[in-house]
């Protein structure tokens, strides 16, 4: 019996509602919709959610390197990460990394800067993490050098932990 009455009850106020719009002695000092506050509400993006890459999934899958770099995310957000060429920014390689996955690759040797965007829902290269991604870059340079006997590598915990010793800054898309 209730479910009747909450369908002809919302039947009616549709039918009232529709009834003053084409009532012309009914007048509107002013048009309602421009009053309502959209801008807490989250548009969906016009791209496509695409499925989540695998952790080392790459850019540059023909970059063949020796020098040892690990990189450790932490649970709660994806990593799309970008290594540039410290000298010239040149672009060299990104990679993929899932959320709490490890990522082991050779890097050439020489100096690069590490940046890195994270989220949740994955558009691609292009959108990497659509509107909400977070985009950061560590201070350190990362230098990846050999003396002939011994390279030196590195490994980066990209997990928030009391007395880390990798310093980020938080950086706008235009900076990515």
């Amino acid at each position: 019996m209730h479910k009747v009455l909450l369908i002809l009850a919302s039947t009616f106020i549709l039918t009232s509602c529709a009834k003053k719009v084409e009532d012309p002695a009914v007048q509107f000092d002013e048009d309602i919709s421009s009053e309502i506050d959209t801008s807490d509400i989250k548009q969906e993006p016009n791209y496509p959610e695409q499925p989540l890459p695998n952790t080392g999934d790459t850019d540059n899958p023909d970059l063949n390197g020796i020098a040892p770099l690990e990189i450790k995310t932490s649970s709660g957000a994806n990593y799309w990460v970008k290594i540039d060429e410290a000298n010239t920014n040149q672009h060299v390689v990104s990679y993929f990394i899932r959320s709490g996955e490890t990522l082991n690759i050779q890097m050439p040797l020489g100096s690069y800067t590490i940046k890195y965007a994270t989220g949740q829902k994955w558009y691609g290269p292009e959108y990497l993490f659509g509107d909400d991604t977070a985009y950061s870059k560590a201070d350190n340079l990362f230098n990846f050098e050999s003396n002939g006997y011994e390279t030196n590598g590195y490994t980066l915990e990209l997990i928030m932990q009391e007395n880390g010793n990798l310093q980020t800054e938080n950086i706008d898309k235009g900076q990515f």
